[in-house]
C-alpha cells in the first residue's frame, strides 16, 4: 500500500473500487491504509476481498514460472486456483458493474473454492467478521 500510505485521495474517488488483497499482504499498515478506501459510508460499490494461502506473488505470472518464492514456510493454494479465483473476482466485478451477470466459469470458480475467499479485510487470513460470499451470486444450471 505504499503509493497510496499517506495520502488522503478516497474522498475522490468517485467510481466502483475492488479491492483483492493475498493473506501474507495483510499487515496492520497495509489494512489501516485499506480501510480509508473501503470502509464506511460510500457513495459507489467497495468490494473487499482477501484470497487465503497465498502471497503478492499470485498476483502476477511468476509463481506459473518459477514457483513461490515468497513466505516459504507458509502453506500455500495451488497456483493455478489461486490465478483463477482472481480472476474470477475481477471478472466478477466488472460483469456486475456493466451487465449485472457473472458467466458460469468465473461463478463456478467462486463456488468451488469458495473456502478460500473472505469477503472483508483480514489479518493473516483470520476473519475478524465472519461473511461470507453471498449465495446470490451462484445460480447454477
Amino acid at each position: 500500500m505504499f503509493p497510496i500510505h499517506g495520502l488522503d485521495i478516497a474522498p475522490k474517488i468517485t467510481q466502483p473500487l475492488l479491492c483483492i488483497n493475498m493473506q501474507s499482504f495483510q499487515t496492520e499498515i497495509n489494512l489501516k491504509d485499506l480501510r480509508k478506501y473501503t470502509t464506511g459510508e460510500q457513495p459507489v460499490v467497495r468490494e473487499n476481498y482477501t484470497i487465503r494461502h497465498t502471497t503478492h506473488e499470485n498476483q502476477s505470472d511468476s509463481v506459473h514460472l518459477i514457483g513461490y518464492w515468497l513466505n516459504l514456510i507458509m502453506k500455500k493454494l495451488n497456483p493455478v486456483t489461486a490465478t483463477r479465483l482472481n480472476n474470477a473476482l475481477i471478472v466478477r466485478f466488472l460483469r456486475e458493474q456493466m451487465t449485472g451477470g457473472l458467466p458460469s466459469l468465473a461463478e463456478n470458480c467462486l463456488h468451488d473454492h469458495s473456502s478460500y475467499i473472505v469477503n472483508d479485510l483480514t489479518i493473516n487470513g483470520v476473519n475478524n467478521r465472519t461473511k461470507q460470499i453471498p449465495t446470490h451470486y451462484f445460480t447454477f444450471i
